[in-house]
């Protein structure tokens, strides 16, 4: 990811139950320390299990339910999270790779932290976020992760507030459930196909743009321009069509993420993630 002298602010975390839902994507995790990829080539075929757990047969109407609250067939489950991360662009995108809570490297923490919260902002313009705001993100998606405040290359500590050091994201990402399995003790485990895209795509003419930008376009019925897309055009909402149309094979270069989480129904809202793999084809 190439730095820019501020942080983007990212999205609140209200869950809405039900099936359908809208909003809105943005971009992928990348050179910054600690979001590493894991290797692989596809998505595992057999059942896997959190650890210490059996993972029971679940019906995929009954998982639908769990995670919902509502009844779902598989391809309404596929839109409704589709619409949940588009609505929080980087709660999935910004997850790091890893096996365990307690092996995610501080720079990736505080990367996730940063992307997930609302900035507060300090007199020289850059972004912040109070300690107790940082540890209620913290417990929020990944619970007892253990940890004492300190600096990083991404956050200074200054006075129990984590500073940025300015830094930013480019590009976006679209998620599409491929499958999703009971892991066991109540947590799932969800398999995506990954769409990445440049947000700069949609500022050019259509000639220079990429194939996945292109074909975006070309579903919707419409071109490229330097000034953007025309007025009234929904991308989030152009993509979704797309998919749940069962355009995916219309995409190219895309990867697979495959993530346990779980319902956080404690806290009321959203889930709660266990582990990640970052799979590249």
């Amino acid at each position: 990811m190439r730095k820019i002298a501020l942080l983007l602010a990212a999205l609140a975390l209200v869950l809405a139950v039900g099936c359908a839902g809208d909003g809105t994507a943005n971009a992928p995790p990348s050179d910054i320390p600690g979001l590493t990829a894991a290797p692989g080539t596809s998505a595992p075929s057999d059942t896997p299990e959190a650890p210490g757990t059996t993972a029971p047969a679940e019906p995929a109407d009954s998982i639908a339910k769990m995670i919902t609250g509502a009844d779902c067939t598989p391809e309404e489950l596929a839109a409704w999270l589709y619409d949940y991360y588009a609505a929080r662009p980087n709660e999935l995108r910004m997850l790091p790779a890893f096996n365990d809570v307690a092996n995610i490297e501080w720079d990736a923490m505080v990367a996730y932290v940063f992307t997930n919260v609302e900035l507060s902002w300090n007199e020289d313009g850059y972004g912040y976020v109070t300690d107790g705001d940082f540890d209620a993100a913290v417990r929020r998606y990944f619970g007892g992760y253990v940890y004492t405040p300190a600096d990083s290359s991404l956050a200074d500590y200054i006075d129990g507030r984590y500073v940025s050091t300015g830094w930013g994201m480019h590009g976006m990402a679209y998620f599409w459930l491929g499958n999703i399995l009971p892991a066991g003790d109540g947590l799932f485990t969800a398999f995506y196909d990954v769409i990445w895209l440049d947000e700069m795509d949609f500022y050019g003419e259509y000639e220079y743009m990429q194939p996945n930008s292109k074909a975006i376009y070309d579903y919707a019925g419409i071109t490229g321009s330097a000034d953007g897309p025309p007025e009234g055009f929904d991308l989030d909402a152009a993509v979704h069509d797309m998919l749940v149309s069962g355009g995916l094979g219309l995409f190219e270069d895309m990867m697979t993420v495959i993530v346990t989480f779980g319902v956080a129904e404690d806290i009321g809202t959203g889930f709660m993630y266990y582990a990640c793999e970052w799979v590249y084809e």
